[in-house]
């Protein structure tokens, strides 16, 4: 499957400014799905300063004059669902690594493709799989039970190695999203 991109347009979502990056929010309806890309452009670190934001954006989106980087990832489960639709409702984040211009390396997902930093949401479950030569990651995000509010969330970083030109393999993490899965009371 190298070099076919998993792509998906969740066409309900909005994107909201939240400082110098955006919020990106979807609902996910009574006993449906959502699936939604992404891209990821990891960025290698630069010696002795933070860790740099890897941009990620909303593919749907592009054609806008700039690109809108998102940091928190914002998914609304129906707290109308029965108890079998809620073990079926999900929402699917496909995320892609698309490379800097001119960056001679190459970037792939390693060790599950991300690395969660600290989960407030006990009420919730998330599967990764890794595919399309580590390239792509496909997160399937659930809520099982109501949540209080928005603010339970998963901070997680995406995990990927950078092979340089002479072969060397270095892994990063990044610094975001925040991933908030609710499902009112």
């Amino acid at each position: 499957m190298s070099g076919n991109k998993i792509f998906a347009c969740d066409t309900h979502s909005t994107l909201t400014p939240d400082g110098d990056k955006f919020t990106w929010a979807t609902k996910v309806h009574q006993g449906s799905q959502v699936i939604q890309s992404f891209e990821l452009t990891p960025v290698l670190p630069v010696p002795g300063q933070p860790a740099k934001y890897w941009p990620l954006i909303d593919p749907c989106r592009s054609s806008s004059p700039a690109p809108h980087y998102i940091s928190n990832v914002v998914i609304e489960f129906s707290k109308n669902s029965s108890e079998a639709e809620r073990l079926h409702e999900r929402a699917v984040l496909i995320v892609n690594i698309k490379q800097l211009l001119g960056d001679t390396g190459v970037w792939r997902f390693v060790q599950n493709g991300v690395q969660v930093n600290h989960v407030q949401a006990d009420d919730s479950d998330v599967g990764v799989e890794i595919s399309d030569d580590g390239k792509t990651l496909v997160a399937y995000i659930h809520v099982y039970e109501g949540s209080a509010t928005p603010a339970q969330s998963i901070n997680f970083g995406f995990v990927a190695a950078y092979t340089d030109e002479s072969g060397e393999v270095k892994t990063y993490e990044s610094s975001d999203p925040t991933v908030s899965p609710v499902r009112p009371k």
